[in-house]
């Protein structure tokens, strides 16, 4: 069973204060924001334990989405200061009850891959084409759910249904590695696919179908 589960400390602060105000605090009051992670850690793990048992979780997503399409918001070296340390003990809370634990991060993360990593942090979804993904799986013991380029025209509210069985087998050749797991997103106007639903998904169906490799 997978669960999308705790919401990051990150994106918690954010919430509260807004994105601008929230990338302010981690700079001009750092003692505050570690004030405010290490009191929210606490109901973080509670959250996690509860939905694990609710769910009896195989893996469990730690939701912190903490980069753009270029960068991550913060430098990275604030990031591993003020952000991994509780992320980390989160994890550890949840790999105690035997769970695996992934990270939901849309962006461009390549830089803090190895911080992931050093977490214990063994999957990752919303794996973007902005990162080299194939590297990534060639040299890291990550899964990766995504691949699908939702900026580009397969995503698009007027996008083809042959532009859909493109993309499909751009992934299912580019990404032809253990631990890949394909994850069409189409996101436009009218939201993502995976929540709204698309019929062009019949496309990407047929083509994985026609391809798959298991």
């Amino acid at each position: 069973n997978l669960t999308w589960g705790v919401v990051g400390s990150y994106m918690r602060l954010n919430f509260l204060m807004g994105f601008q105000n929230s990338l302010l605090a981690l700079y001009a009051e750092p003692e505050a924001c570690r004030d405010f992670f290490e009191a929210l850690l606490p109901y973080e793990i509670s959250w996690a334990n509860k939905a694990i048992d609710a769910y009896n979780s195989d893996v469990f997503y730690i939701i912190e989405e903490v980069c753009s399409a270029n960068s991550t918001f913060m430098s990275p070296e604030c990031y591993r200061t003020l952000i991994e340390p509780y992320q980390r003990e989160v994890v550890d809370a949840i790999r105690k009850r035997g769970v695996l634990v992934g990270v939901v991060c849309p962006g461009k993360v390549e830089e803090i891959v190895p911080d992931w990593i050093d977490e214990g942090i063994s999957a990752w979804n919303c794996a973007q084409p902005i990162n080299d993904l194939a590297g990534i799986l060639d040299n890291y013991p990550l899964a990766l759910e995504g691949g699908w380029s939702t900026q580009g025209a397969c995503s698009a509210l007027d996008a083809t249904e042959e532009q859909v069985a493109e993309e499909t087998l751009r992934c299912m050749t580019e990404y032809k590695k253990d631990g890949y797991v394909f994850w069409p997103q189409l996101i436009n106007e009218r939201g993502g696919s995976w929540v709204v639903g698309d019929d062009r998904l019949g496309a990407a169906t047929k083509v994985w179908n026609e391809n798959k490799y298991f």
